[in-house]
């Protein structure tokens, strides 16, 4: 059979780990995948995630003036970590600062010419590397895991907005035994696997 026939692949539901820490362990499991698959995908364009992400942020909110600070926010992170890495994309020719004509002392990130080539081909190769991790999956099923995943945002907000939930949680959450180093499960997993079962 051809590898890219649309043939969807199936799993037993009944083997599946529906334990809280099985479930966070396939939701772990799941990201590396797909960020090694993006972290390729930015290589062959000469750009990694945090340059990508800040180059889309630079673009859109330029037309209203991206100063560090909003572009900190955006980005939910400290403005001295967006400084270093502002800087270091800076001397590769990627964005650059323009003074406010009306205030000389405010200054704006901008693309530059080769910054904007460089996110429109990191965008194209994206949305491709996207394509192809989910070629095997119909509407349907894309449907069912877009639906999955955001109702799993919105119940953990909702924990978070009860300080005593999170405080607990965090008490009881231990490494998935699928991803310890040795393979093995620890007795203090398998007792929280236990206590977390019986909620």
């Amino acid at each position: 059979m051809h590898p890219d026939s649309h043939t969807n692949p199936t799993c037993d539901a009944n083997s599946l780990d529906v334990n809280p820490v099985g479930v966070v362990g396939s939701l772990l499991h799941a990201a590396r995948l797909i960020r090694s698959e993006l972290t390729n995908c930015y290589d062959d364009i000469g750009l990694n995630e945090s340059r990508f992400l800040l180059l889309i942020a630079v673009r859109r909110l330029e037309a209203d003036g991206c100063t560090q600070t909003r572009l900190a926010q955006a980005l939910n992170q400290s403005e001295s970590n967006i400084c270093t890495l502002v800087e270091r994309m800076r001397s590769d020719g990627l964005v650059y600062r323009q003074r406010l004509k009306s205030d000389r002392r405010k200054k704006f990130l901008m693309l530059t010419d080769l910054g904007r080539k460089k996110l429109e081909k990191s965008e194209s190769a994206y949305s491709t590397c996207c394509g192809l991790m989910l070629r095997r999956m119909d509407i349907q099923q894309r449907q069912q895991l877009a639906e999955s995943l955001a109702q799993f945002v919105e119940c953990w907000k909702q924990s978070q907005t009860s300080a005593g939930e999170t405080n607990r949680s965090c008490a009881t959450i231990v490494p998935h035994p699928h991803i310890l180093p040795n393979g093995k499960t620890t007795r203090r997993t398998e007792h929280a696997v236990r206590e977390l079962s019986n909620e």
